[in-house]
């Protein structure tokens, strides 16, 4: 299951990369300095040097929806002997951050990596943060374009994670920290009609569904037991306008792996949550944050996070994917299925 998890995201994009009409192309490349976070003190002892970081995309724009792209990461660790170098391709999306400024934006990313050295007990036990080559690519960052005819030159700075969400442990996940420096090219842009609006996504300003996922973890012991992690949501969504949703409602989750530390422990966690959804025509793109109210194993902390990416099959039947965290531990991958009802 691991192997499929990062191509997951490629799926959910398509259909909407290709689904569209499209007014220029963008060809980018930057370079950048970074610094692997020891975000907890158990991996403290992995940041030895700053890390190089170089990415190159792709990417289509259009008048009327976000920009769509592939890219291809690559990262020198700083640390040769224990992670050596990471190479990743992504999806994305760049959404504006200030509505009359085109160029400030937040790019997000997502697809798979390849993580060179990974943890061994017997040859390289220092590497407690990843045990699997392949993992997911998550990419957060702040971008600033200054264009000049049809080039730009841009600073773009953030946050890069690689996890394999817990399907194999450990799995306590590498965070870098880099401020790059980049160059485009763009296309000419072209004119095109003014799209219809896309039934699947005409909403009423609230709807509220029900959704249930599955996944699977793995707890610290190496290579030791999955177990099944399954969620239902019951949910609200304020439809604000085209383009952002917010979402609230009850996280209810069966967890037998925290059975493994004390059997007398309930596997039941149960949580409100509330989020935003960015709308990107059939694809949703959403980032959770959930406080549990029923958790007998409390070692988690009493706050969850979760970042969801959904297709919208029919008006009322979405898929989704999306990776569960405490913070920068992930919890668990989780793939499901949401029925939504209209007013």
């Amino acid at each position: 299951m691991n192997k499929i998890l990062p191509y997951i995201f490629f799926l959910f994009l398509t259909p909407v990369m290709y689904g569209q009409n499209y007014t220029h192309h963008v060809i980018n490349g930057n370079i950048g300095g970074g610094l692997l976070m020891g975000h907890l003190q158990r991996i403290n002892h992995l940041p030895k040097r700053k890390a190089f970081i170089s990415d190159i995309s792709y990417a289509k724009y259009s008048s009327y929806s976000p920009c769509f792209g592939i890219g291809i990461n690559h990262i020198n660790s700083g640390n040769k002997s224990a992670i050596g170098s990471i190479t990743g391709l992504y999806g994305f999306t760049a959404l504006r951050i200030r509505k009359k400024d085109s160029t400030l934006k937040f790019k997000i990313g997502f697809g798979g990596a390849y993580v060179e050295k990974i943890y061994n007990p017997n040859t390289n036990n220092k590497n407690i943060a990843i045990s699997s080559h392949l993992n997911a690519n998550v990419i957060f960052h702040i971008q600033k374009n200054f264009k000049f005819n049809q080039h730009a030159l841009f600073l773009s700075g953030g946050l890069t994670h690689f996890s394999n969400g817990s399907l194999q442990a450990p799995n306590l996940g590498l965070n870098f920290l880099s401020l790059n420096l980049g160059y485009s090219i763009y296309s000419e842009k072209k004119n095109i009609a003014t799209p219809k609006v896309n039934p699947s996504v005409s909403k009423p300003k609230w709807s509220y569904g029900i959704a249930l996922r599955t996944g699977f973890r793995e707890n610290f012991q190496y290579k030791y037991k999955k177990y099944a992690i399954n969620t239902l949501n019951v949910y609200a969504i304020l439809n604000k306008n085209k383009k952002r949703n917010y979402v609230g409602g009850i996280d209810i989750t069966y967890n037998p792996s925290i059975q493994f530390y004390n059997s007398s422990f309930s596997a039941f966690q149960g949580g409100l949550f509330v989020g935003k959804q960015w709308v990107l025509n059939q694809l949703i793109l959403g980032i959770d944050i959930g406080g549990y109210v029923y958790d007998e194993y409390k070692n988690d902390g009493i706050s969850f996070q979760r970042l969801n990416i959904s297709y919208y099959l029919s008006p009322k039947i979405k898929t989704t994917f999306l990776l569960r965290t405490h913070w920068t531990v992930a919890q668990a991958f989780q793939i499901g299925v949401a029925y939504e009802f209209k007013n």
